[in-house]
């Protein structure tokens, strides 16, 4: 846009034997004036959106269940602080490290129910409700901070559920979470 709108200002400023453009030199300025004027909004908007900041303060965190699952039908939960630097709204997206990693699940393979929920002050929709594994990482579910940081804590829960009918194999479960942060 910007590159025809220059060559056909300049084109007619450098036929001057042929007389004034047509509707008067006047019209010729103001054409220029705003082709230039739209090039700097068009290219201006692009560079101020790259100018915002999200970014998480660590680059891992870790939601701990302490108390031990020791019968069947147990329920425990854990929570991790995270903090996140921004200045602007972010919308903040859960997703599954690798296919399945969300759930919680032993060495031997055994897995517990395992739930979720996004919790903060500055969130615009915090759960308030335990969230199903596969909800919480579900494209359409995301989560929104409209304030302007400078920074913003949010809180990751994890509630881990051993079976209600037999009992789960002893040891560590892990589970992996990405949260990307955009804006």
């Amino acid at each position: 846009m910007l590159d025809a709108r220059n060559q056909g200002w300049i084109g007619r400023q450098q036929a001057p034997a042929l007389g004034p453009p047509p509707n008067g030199p006047s019209q010729t300025v103001r054409e220029a004036c705003l082709g230039i004027l739209g090039c700097l909004l068009i290219l201006a908007g692009p560079c101020l959106h790259a100018w915002a900041l999200a970014e998480w303060t660590q680059p891992n965190y870790s939601v701990t269940v302490a108390a031990p699952l020791i019968k069947t039908g147990d329920v425990q939960s854990g929570s991790a602080v995270l903090t996140l630097n921004h200045d602007g709204p972010v919308t903040i997206q859960v997703a599954a490290a690798s296919s399945g990693s969300e759930v919680l699940n032993s060495s031997t393979h055994d897995t517990l129910t395992t739930s979720y929920k996004l919790t903060g002050p500055a969130l615009s929709n915090p759960d308030s409700e335990w969230v199903p594994s596969a909800t919480f990482v579900s494209p359409a579910t995301s989560y929104s901070i409209q304030s302007i940081g400078p920074a913003s804590q949010l809180t990751l829960w994890a509630r881990a559920q051993t079976a209600a009918a037999r009992a789960n194999d002893s040891g560590n479960y892990t589970a992996s979470l990405v949260l990307t942060a955009s804006w």
